[in-house]
């Protein structure tokens, strides 16, 4: 089996393709060997690139060779595998650039002093060489045909470029204006150039578009490559697209831009949402700077739909960056917030805490200047769950109770249901089980109303607050924390701690830290935690969790997880270890015959 496979063709696809790609060539490989080419890794996005880590992960124990190309400034991770074997390829030498010279030339007598000046200065370089042998034919010095030149005129003074790129200027000055101009136009769109957008920007009547193309084919700066079901052209080498895009002046280059994203928008106005890229990197740099921030907004959603997380953010850092250039106002603030809450999106997975707390607090400054309560509950419950992750377990109780308050008083049902989820998360990560369940399952009933589709039974509860309400322990159903009532009695409640969420005292806040830090209904027993009720009830974790696994016949029922080792785990975001320790609660919870 052999397949081709360009870096950056699983650009904007989701983990889930790319995942079953490596399954797809796994599983082949143990049917027959498998060769995988990757080229250009210098080009490479980061979702191919965490594709590729994952598959040399693998490569010891399948019949799979991995072949990848790339420049010197490429970095990977896998140099020291053993089954890793790096071959540079070098320049030529000077026996090969002689042959190539002759293949190129000829053996006409009159090259004789012109062969050891090129190789010279090519250095072994072989597209160097190509594109000085071409120069030397455009500007008169070799005449005849490929492979069978011959010294036109006298080398005395003749001037070699000393770089490839200034090899390929040159070439580019000579071209006619028009053929000049329609490449410059070209490079201006891109690597690849669609013939139907290039039609709509060049300012060239189509007969004479299709004579400069052929022109720019021949001098061999574009190759066709595809004609169904438009034309499309790209450049010949990277190199050639960035010196031709290079000579543009830069108002010039900004003016081009700002058409192709005029241009795009005509040709395909039911597009947009698949060339959303491309519309954001033109509008970026034609300086369309209302459409560059909404092209990027778009693009940054589109790639955290697709798991790009990296790509994500940089999408809406480039939003947040054509928003400085709009003028301020009430509307471009209140859009500063949202594009910070949407960067926050992609910072989560990538475990980038520091920098969310820094975005978020640049939110809570512009809400707070535009009294926006709504964004402001949002922004409260965001930075609550932050605080969580990094150890700040009293100020994500403060945000918490913040934004709780505030989305009760605007009565927006779906804030209240994320502002309770994050502080019921805050109460369960400090040990306070009887407000965490309280908040957690108004929460997940909330959702329920919401969505008109009510839980019933007594199955697993979906969604993050129905885990954490899993984890808290089958608890009663309770009152809304927002209204009235008295409040159910949960196994394992903090002693006077009765009021709800928006109107509790501020009170000591436990931290699950030391060896003597206790869920506030244990006391001390045999080990680490012991049941108030029941000691002998008590199943103890290596990595220290105490779980009270207290008899259905209780006046509480239910049951109280808590201890040092879950908790702090979790409130330090290793919630992939807390996870079995949940299991565990889960497991006791139905060995006794807990009803919830």
């Amino acid at each position: 089996m052999r397949r081709r496979v360009a870096a950056g063709s699983g650009r904007r696809h989701d983990r889930g393709p790319l995942d079953a790609l490596k399954r797809l060539l796994v599983r082949e490989s143990q049917v027959q060997p498998v060769l995988l080419v990757c080229e250009n890794l210098h080009w490479i996005d980061t979702e191919t690139q965490a594709f590729l880590e994952s598959l040399v992960d693998s490569l010891p124990t399948v019949r799979l060779l991995l072949l990848v190309n790339y420049r010197p400034e490429y970095h990977h991770p896998w140099g020291s595998k053993t089954y890793y074997v790096q071959l540079r390829l070098d320049p030529l030498p000077p026996t090969s650039t002689d042959e190539l010279l002759q293949a190129l030339l000829g053996d006409d007598p009159s090259l004789v002093p012109l062969t050891p000046l090129l190789m010279a200065r090519i250095e072994g370089n072989p597209f160097f060489l190509e594109e000085s042998v071409r120069t030397l034919v455009e500007t008169g010095v070799l005449a005849g045909t490929p492979g069978a030149y011959r010294l036109g005129q006298p080398i005395q003074g003749l001037p070699v470029p000393a770089t490839v790129q200034a090899v390929l200027a040159a070439r580019i000055d000579r071209l006619p204006p028009e053929d000049k101009h329609l490449l410059q136009t070209a490079a201006v769109i891109g690597t690849e150039v669609p013939f139907g957008l290039l039609q709509a920007i060049a300012d060239m009547a189509e007969a004479a578009l299709h004579r400069s193309l052929a022109h720019l084919q021949a001098a061999e700066f574009l190759y066709e490559t595809r004609l169904f079901p438009e034309s499309e052209h790209t450049f010949k080498h990277a190199l050639t697209h960035e010196v031709a895009y290079g000579s543009l002046l830069l108002e010039r280059r900004r003016v081009l831009h700002a058409r192709i994203v005029e241009a795009l928008e005509a040709l395909a106005p039911d597009r947009a949402t698949e060339q959303v890229e491309r519309l954001a990197h033109h509008a970026l740099r034609g300086e369309v700077w209302d459409k560059a921030v909404t092209y990027c907004q778009q693009a940054g959603a589109r790639a955290l739909d697709h798991a790009a997380f990296r790509e994500a953010v940089a999408a809406f850092e480039q939003a947040l960056q054509a928003l400085a250039h709009l003028p301020e106002d009430s509307d471009i603030r209140r859009l500063a917030i949202d594009l910070r809450l949407a960067l926050d999106g992609p910072l989560t997975p990538l475990g980038e805490n520091r920098r969310r707390l820094v975005l978020l607090g640049e939110a809570e400054a512009l809400a707070r200047a535009l009294n926006d309560q709504a964004r402001l509950g949002q922004v409260l419950a965001r930075m609550g769950h932050v605080l969580r992750l990094t150890g700040d377990l009293e100020g994500a109780i403060v945000a918490g109770r913040q934004a709780c308050e505030l989305t009760a008083a605007l009565g927006e049902r779906g804030l209240q249901v994320e502002a309770s989820s994050r502080l019921g998360q805050a109460y369960h990560a400090i040990g306070d089980f009887g407000r965490a369940a309280e908040l957690l399952r108004w929460s997940v009933e909330a959702g329920d109303r919401e969505s008109g589709t009510p839980r019933t039974g007594s199955g697993p509860v979906p969604g993050v607050a129905g885990a954490d309400l899993e984890r808290a322990g089958g608890l009663r159903r309770g009152p809304t924390p927002w209204g009235g009532g008295a409040p159910p009695r949960h196994a394992g409640r903090s002693r006077g701690l009765t009021g709800h969420c928006p109107q509790q005292p501020r009170l000591p806040i436990p931290r699950p830290g030391g060896p003597g830090a206790r869920h506030p209904g244990a006391r001390p027993g045999p080990g680490p935690l012991s049941c108030l009720r029941q000691p002998e009830r008590v199943a103890i974790d290596r990595g220290g969790l105490g779980l009270c696994l207290c008899a259905p016949g209780a006046s509480s029922g239910g049951a109280c997880a808590a201890g040092r080792g879950d908790q702090r785990r979790y409130s330090h975001g290793r919630a992939a270890e807390s996870f079995p320790l949940g299991r565990l609660a889960q497991r006791g919870l139905s060995s006794s015959g807990t009803r919830r």
